[in-house]
């Protein structure tokens, strides 16, 4: 039964070649990723509030 399974080096061979070319195929496949842009929020700059907060804190 054991002897059913060996195989020849030429087939061996063969089979690693082909694997080989399966893997490198895998690997430089390429691959589409979906990126979503985030929605931009206008919004004042901090150091705009800040002041309006102190301006507002003294009285001017």
């Amino acid at each position: 039964m054991t002897e059913e399974l060996l195989l020849t080096t030429e087939q061996a061979l063969l089979a690693i070649a082909i694997l080989t070319t399966i893997l490198i195929w895998l690997i430089r496949k390429p691959v589409e990723i979906d990126v979503k842009e985030p929605a931009i929020e206008e919004k004042q700059p901090e150091r705009n509030l800040r002041y309006l907060q102190i301006g507002t804190y003294y009285g001017g």
